[in-house]
């Protein structure tokens, strides 16, 4: 088995390790969206307004709360510290958040907050402010998508590198030596081309 048998069979390897890499990581991000899409979304109103809980409570939280129940967005948890929401849908429910304090009034600095993307948000009602900061380190699944998508990309440039030096020297070979068939039957330009039908390499 010569060099070029070994290579091939290793970029092989290598493809059929990349593709399975790639698959458990897109099966991983699709779990982990579908359990985020499940699991309510918490917003944190902050009200720079020195009253009471319960005026907190009647004077917004109690209307805030019935405007997203009719639209079945979600619900208002507390106005102990702030106003506690759980959204059923990000997008649609701060907005009607933001509509909802601004038409009952609330202070220009009021904010919310909350996880976008694993990323921390603070928004301000009157759109005065809007950051983010990164939140909690952990496995980014886009990431690793990525890396399996590179190691591919440098296995499928090894085999049409190799393949453009075979044709190149297939002149000078004349349909000896390398691309001659081993005693087992396999050659390495064999099982370069078998590569290029499996991944669909020109």
């Amino acid at each position: 088995m010569d060099n070029e048998l070994l290579l091939s069979i290793a970029i092989l390897a290598g493809l059929v390790v990349a593709t399975a890499f790639e698959r458990r990581a897109k099966a991983a991000r699709a779990r982990a969206e579908a359990e985020a899409a499940r699991a309510p979304i918490c917003v944190l109103v902050k009200v720079p307004e020195s009253i009471t809980s319960f005026d907190r409570r009647e004077r917004y939280a109690d209307p805030l709360d019935g405007a997203l129940l009719r639209e079945s967005l979600g619900r208002v948890t507390g106005s102990e510290v702030g106003i506690s929401v759980e959204l059923t849908a990000l997008e649609r429910g701060v907005a009607l958040i933001k509509r909802e304090l601004l038409r009952l009034g609330v202070p220009k600095d009021t904010t919310l907050e909350f996880t976008r993307n694993r990323v921390h948000v603070d928004q301000g009602v009157h759109g005065s402010r809007s950051r983010g900061s990164s939140g909690r380190r952990g496995v980014d699944i886009s990431t690793l998508c990525f890396r399996a998508l590179s190691l591919r990309h440098v296995l499928v440039r090894l085999v049409r590198q190799r393949r453009g030096n075979a044709h190149s020297s297939a002149g000078d070979t004349a349909g000896a030596g390398r691309g001659a068939r081993q005693p087992g039957g396999v050659s390495g330009r064999g099982v370069s081309r078998y590569v290029g039908v499996v991944y669909g390499i020109e």
